[in-house]
């Protein structure tokens, strides 16, 4: 006989998938166009033409490894320096209950550069180290964007793979 915890558990589960494949569909789509450099269409290319303008660069100019890595090295230079002040001025900063006191300079060093390199390893414990707002804006921003990182490195490898000819 099921259990109306089964039945509950079950129906949630079926929901959950249907709509992680409902969501799947469009935006793998997105990411495709992501992929091939063609987000010519809709609100994700307004976007880009806008960003494009804001860094003044031309995207019909093709990247070459040179300027892939000095972006990605500034893209995460400045989040290390973010992070790295972020957690020197911890104290000080809102959303801090605990009064937990900022990280030591190593530690700072050692937390930024791991969380920008994605490597998350940390020499502390989270929970009485890190407030809220460190750990928010802080950890959680550097997690997705070390990730991103990743990702565009992976697509720019691809495009260069990829590539009929080479700069």
């Amino acid at each position: 006989m099921i259990t109306q915890d089964i039945l509950s558990d079950s129906i949630m589960l079926i929901l959950f998938l249907v709509l992680v494949t409902g969501v799947a569909f469009p935006f793998s789509s997105f990411i495709v166009r992501v992929f091939d450099g063609n987000l010519s269409r809709g609100i994700p290319g307004h976007l880009e033409k806008v960003i494009y303008r804001l860094i003044d660069t031309d995207p019909d100019k093709e990247e070459g490894w040179r300027g892939y890595s000095r972006d990605m090295l500034i893209f995460n230079g400045i989040g290390f320096v973010i992070l790295f002040l972020i957690l020197l001025l911890q104290d000080s900063l809102p959303l801090n209950p605990q009064k937990f006191g900022s990280f030591n300079l190593s530690f700072a060093i050692n937390t930024a550069s791991s969380f920008v390199t994605n490597t998350n390893w940390q020499v502390y414990s989270g929970e009485t180290a890190a407030s809220y707002f460190t750990q928010m804006a802080g950890f959680t921003v550097q997690n997705f964007l070390s990730a991103a990182t990743g990702i565009c490195i992976a697509i720019a490898v691809m495009r260069g793979i990829t590539r009929q000819s080479t700069l």
